[in-house]
């Protein structure tokens, strides 16, 4: 839904990280046994880059943190 796509969009942007929707992936993940059978169940896939917490040998870098309590807080932001 549109409300939670701009929630998500101006939360990720105010956090300083740059956003794109649907590029350069489109969709989401669903479990089959809710997809198009419970309308309340509703989708999104947050793709980070993760030059942002890993470095080339797969080592947390300084960012790590940081990027996992934003995402942390952004799912809290979608269940109050």
């Amino acid at each position: 839904p549109e409300k939670i796509t701009d929630t998500l969009v101006t939360f990720f942007r105010e956090r300083g990280y740059s956003v794109a929707v649907n590029r350069p992936f489109a969709g989401a993940l669903v479990p089959l046994r809710f997809y198009r059978k419970d309308p309340r169940v509703m989708s999104v896939m947050i793709e980070i880059n993760r030059r942002l917490y890993i470095d080339r040998n797969i080592r947390k870098k300084p960012g790590f943190t940081t990027v996992k309590q934003d995402i942390a807080a952004a799912i809290r932001k979608m269940n109050p």
